[in-house]
């Protein structure tokens, strides 16, 4: 996976990821944002505490998979904007998981 997000991120173009900058920080809201939100809130709504809720923020708010842009390339789908969605998860996630990981230790355990 390591060199598949730097080959990824080498062939980054800064002009096709502004020609797509609605779809992708749609997409990146919603995998980083909404995503773990729902799945915290409602693990947290059926009881579990402290380590699971850790657990469930680290599954449901990682970033997007390098494979969903091998796949978006060969079903001839749209590989650019897949590129970006990966290239902006990556980047921005670790500032989401940080601030989730902080939110949960400080209240929720």
């Amino acid at each position: 996976m390591g060199l598949g997000i730097i080959l990824l991120g080498a062939a980054f173009d800064l002009g096709k990821f502004i020609k797509n900058i609605k779809e992708t920080l749609a997409a990146v809201f919603a995998k980083l944002i909404v995503s773990p939100i729902i799945g915290v809130a409602s693990l947290f709504f059926f009881g579990y505490r402290g380590e699971e809720l850790l657990i469930a923020l680290i599954y449901m708010g990682t970033s997007t998979a390098i494979n969903s842009y091998v796949m978006a390339k060969e079903m001839n789908s749209d590989a650019e904007l897949t590129s970006n969605i990966v290239v902006a998860t990556t980047g921005l996630g670790v500032i989401t998981l940080f601030g989730g990981i902080l939110f949960i230790k400080s209240f929720l355990m």
